[in-house]
């Protein structure tokens, strides 16, 4: 899911490093794609066709990278695959839906790509698993960190059950973050754990009747 940016806007990534704004239409606050029939330079939104603003760029290409909506609207950009060899990277950069810019921010310990991220309740970012790796060659971690909208630093936090990448984070009512599956290697996982932000990982009783990730 791709973050809101402010009212009617929705932000999205073209050839890796040239990211754009598109309004939103509707409820829909996912990805733009081009749509047959729509006018030249129009993209499509759900059903809809929308125009696309071509913003700053950012600090450098990425891909599997993750973008979360802060409270103040910003956006905070960390991590992904880059360069030549595509490799795992730690940078992490902010972008400014008031003149569209992307400045850097502190980068991450752990480079990673394919991690989740969200903002818990006190307003901080967090960055989980993935993997690391280059070339072609990835392995799945268990970091996490947090990231600090005070000082732009990330800090290391309470690391995952077990190492892994393509797995879902959904933050609760009562500000727990339910993980969802994944995998690690060749291997899916069935697994499910509540994260307490003030606390550590408790496993979901039973976990997933089927192994998933994605």
């Amino acid at each position: 899911m791709l973050p809101a940016v402010g009212p009617g806007r929705v932000i999205f990534a073209v050839d890796g490093a040239t990211p754009a704004i598109a309004p939103v239409v509707g409820p829909y606050t996912f990805v733009v794609e081009e749509l047959v029939g729509c006018p030249v330079g129009a993209q499509r939104l759900g059903s809809e066709c929308v125009g696309v603003i071509t913003t700053g760029t950012m600090t450098r290409g990425r891909t599997n990278l993750s973008a979360t909506l802060l409270t103040d609207g910003r956006v905070l950009i960390a991590g992904g695959r880059t360069g030549a060899t595509m490799g795992t990277t730690n940078s992490a950069e902010i972008f400014d839906p008031v003149d569209d810019s992307f400045t850097p921010t502190g980068s991450m310990i752990s480079d990673r790509a394919r991690h989740v991220a969200g903002l818990l309740d006190d307003g901080r970012g967090w960055v989980a698993g993935g993997v690391s790796g280059d070339d072609g060659v990835y392995a799945a971690i268990d970091d996490c960190e947090l990231w600090d909208p005070s000082s732009g630093d990330f800090s290391a936090a309470a690391p995952l059950p077990s190492a892994r990448d393509l797995f879902t984070a959904t933050r609760l009512d009562d500000g727990r973050v339910l993980l969802v599956g994944g995998r690690n290697g060749a291997s899916t996982l069935d697994d499910a754990h509540l994260f307490d932000p003030g606390a550590s990982y408790t496993a979901v009783a039973g976990g997933l009747a089927d192994a998933r990730f994605g």
